[in-house]
């Protein structure tokens, strides 16, 4: 695989930068989830992120050697350096004040360098970013297709974890569940739903196939996440306009709320969210919460808020940047509530993809977590502020919006290799931006 990293950085130098930008997303998303780990790990045990970052890096110190030095911060949207300044900080807490060893600090922070990303796209052409993102819209719909068939066929044809046995779809069959959706699924999916230059065979073709995906994984948040943001977007306008009627409705509704109670609270999903109220994480046996997953990570979250506000430093900085079933991590933490880990043995201490709020209670404590979340709302707002220009726009602020609603479910919002697609489209935007102001300034002149 370094040969291909070399690669990559040639064909950039030699002004082919569309496929070399293509090769860096086939490192973050390990092949399009079609490349086993252990072959990027020969001869050099490294993850695929490592060589997208490796080639990002390679890139930044090629620009900066070029004489660009002043764009490589203007490019950037904004905080994204104070978030970064507080990584580097909260990595010295974590090595001076924790003791936890440096290559483990260095393994679990190097992923943010991937916000740097916006350096990597400002040095391309609009069109040349329109062909990436086109490009890689083809390769998600064919994942979509080979996602689909391996439920069908019950084997796993794409890189990730899927349940042994079979799960029931929506009360209706049974089926094989598959964790490995398209990395940019969502994405894409809104790309086809709000993209006006599609007929409308199209759209219902391509919509169609990637739903199968979404209602195949069977994850019920995602789905209400995706539905309300679709609503949301469609009486976004109109929200103002509605307030009156939803009182009426409200009004209208309160004779019949002792049966709409009783209805509600008789369905799973209500007495999963109930349950984590009624119980402790020390009450936490593995096993026993049958399908009340809301409550095993409502009491995940909570467990380690519990642990982390016992110290000031581990309340405003987090528990640090240690690694799954390390040595520090085994002799540190003695978490009861989590999935077990299969090359352990023991319940997961740190990993987790079912709630991003212990990642941020773990790795960011209060101060990272907010800066973060600055971060991330700062560029909700940019994308809300073109959302009725560009479409790509009111793409990326239905998936932001998406992926923060499932923040409670996922950890898809502190997923660096999924952000970097959202900051090609942010400079996308920005180059269009830059480019109406020229034409402007042309035609007044």
């Amino acid at each position: 695989m370094f040969l291909f990293l070399l690669l990559a950085l040639l064909w950039f130098k030699k002004g082919k930068k569309e496929l070399s930008l293509i090769t860096f997303f086939a490192f973050l998303t390990g092949g399009f989830q079609l490349i086993p780990d252990v072959v990027f790990a020969w001869p050099v045990s490294i993850k695929p992120t490592d060589y997208a970052i490796l080639y990002l890096f390679g890139v930044i110190v090629m620009e900066y050697f070029s004489g660009k030095r002043k764009e490589l911060i203007e490019v950037l949207p904004k905080f994204t350096l104070i978030f970064l300044l507080f990584i580097g900080f909260s990595a010295g807490i974590s090595i001076f004040i924790h003791h936890i060893p440096i290559v483990e600090v260095v393994k679990n922070t190097r992923e943010y360098f991937l916000l740097l990303t916006p350096i990597l796209y400002y040095t391309l052409t609009k069109d040349e970013l329109q062909g990436v993102f086109k490009t890689l819209f083809r390769i998600t719909i064919s994942l979509s297709i080979l996602y689909t068939l391996q439920p069908i066929l019950d084997i796993p044809i794409m890189q990730g974890y899927y349940t042994e046995g079979k799960t029931e779809l929506f009360g209706m069959f049974k089926v094989a569940r598959f964790y490995n959706t398209p990395t940019y699924l969502y994405i894409f999916f809104f790309y086809v739903l709000y993209n006006s230059d599609f007929s409308l065979k199209t759209k219902l073709l391509y919509s169609s196939i990637m739903l199968l995906p979404i209602l195949l994984c069977m994850h019920r948040s995602l789905l209400m996440a995706i539905v309300a943001i679709i609503l949301f977007n469609h009486f976004k306008e109109k929200i103002k306009k509605i307030y009156p009627i939803l009182i009426v409705l409200f009004v209208a509704l309160i004779p019949f709320l002792g049966t709409i109670q009783g209805n509600i609270l008789d369905t799973k999903i209500a007495q999963d969210i109930i349950g984590s109220v009624d119980i402790e994480p020390e009450d936490f046996v593995p096993g026993e919460l049958g399908e009340a997953t809301f409550t095993f990570r409502v009491l995940h979250f909570l467990e380690r808020l519990y642990y982390a506000s016992e110290s000031w430093v581990t309340m405003l900085f987090g528990l640090g940047f240690m690694s799954e079933g390390s040595d520090y991590t085994m002799n540190s933490f003695d978490f009861i509530v989590g999935l077990e880990n299969e090359d352990t043995g023991f319940v997961n201490q740190v990993d987790t993809s079912d709630i991003a709020w212990s990642i941020f209670v773990i790795r960011f404590g209060i101060i990272g977590t907010i800066l973060y979340l600055i971060y991330y709302f700062t560029l909700i707002n940019f994308f809300n502020k073109k959302y009725k220009a560009e479409t790509l726009a009111k793409v990326a602020f239905s998936v932001l919006g998406v992926i923060f609603i499932t923040s409670f479910t996922s950890v898809q919002i502190v997923s660096m290799e999924f952000i970097s697609l959202i900051l090609l489209v942010y400079v996308l935007l920005k180059k269009k931006e830059i480019e109406d102001v020229s034409r402007e300034g042309c035609l007044n002149s």
